[in-house]
């Protein structure tokens, strides 16, 4: 029976993961928009979270309120304009099946967004205005660079060019 639960909460993870992927590609030209990103912050620090009784129902939660926002924003909402081919749910399977050597680099890049969401999240540092702006853009960069289908030398440039960039400032000062 604990096989199965772990079975399910891995299943529940990798559908808000891919449903995350698709709501900030629905964002692609977005303005600033506290509520989105928010739910983006939740989204990933839920995730990070041990499974309790009612982790699975609290991921299946959180992936209809990102579904919602998604549906809001790509349906012409006021906060991002979309391209409607690119915001499907990401198939999270698409890593596990990649390469060997991409798939340790994506799973690179998400501990790095996920550290950076749990920063957010919690609060652990007192950010100023700018330094947690550039904190949620690579959240951004990094769900949405996670999805490109390419070669480990072209997804490693974009990560180490996005950590330069943005985040790895807030873990080396």
């Amino acid at each position: 029976m604990a096989d199965l639960k772990k079975k399910m909460v891995t299943i529940h993870r990798h559908k808000v993961l891919g449903a995350l992927v698709g709501l900030v590609h629905a964002c692609e030209n977005r303005v600033d928009n506290t509520h989105t990103t928010d739910i983006i912050v939740k989204s990933l620090a839920l995730l990070t979270e041990p499974a309790d009784d009612d982790y699975i129902a609290r991921l299946q939660s959180q992936c209809e309120k990102i579904h919602e926002e998604k549906a809001c924003i790509s349906s012409g909402g006021i906060y991002c304009t979309s391209r409607y081919d690119n915001t499907k749910d990401y198939d999270i399977d698409r890593i596990w099946d990649a390469a060997e050597d991409l798939r340790a680099a994506k799973l690179l890049m998400l501990q790095a967004i996920y550290a950076t969401a749990v920063r957010l999240d919690r609060k652990l540092a007192d950010e100023d205005g700018k330094r947690k702006q550039d904190m949620e853009n690579f959240l951004y960069l990094g769900l949405s660079i996670l999805s490109n289908d390419c070669t480990k030398e072209q997804f490693m440039k974009e990560f180490w060019q996005a950590w330069r960039e943005i985040a790895r400032p807030f873990f080396y000062d």
